[in-house]
């Protein structure tokens, strides 16, 4: 299970979630899964190193992988969360 990864300070709000009108701001200090994939994948640098990021996992090791090989363990019951659950 992925607790942390490398930041991208350059990212940009993607489109707005379902049911508002406004983007999710680019402001997580935290690693927010349940902000739904599309944002986490902005808010990652996943393509920093040759394409791929290193994630450090809740064991405490760390890998070198890319986003499609890492999205699935980001998610604690390894189910890929698309639509945000979030409130508003």
């Amino acid at each position: 299970f992925v607790i942390m990864s490398e930041r991208n300070v350059q990212a940009t709000s993607t489109d707005p979630c379902e049911g508002t009108t406004e983007p999710m701001e680019n402001i997580q200090d935290d690693y927010d899964v349940w902000n739904g994939a599309e944002q986490l994948r902005h808010w990652i640098a996943h393509e920093r190193h040759n394409k791929d990021a290193n994630y450090l996992f809740v064991d405490g090791h760390a890998k070198w992988q890319r986003w499609e090989q890492a999205l699935r363990q980001q998610f604690p019951d390894g189910v890929v969360l698309w639509t945000p659950r979030v409130f508003p």
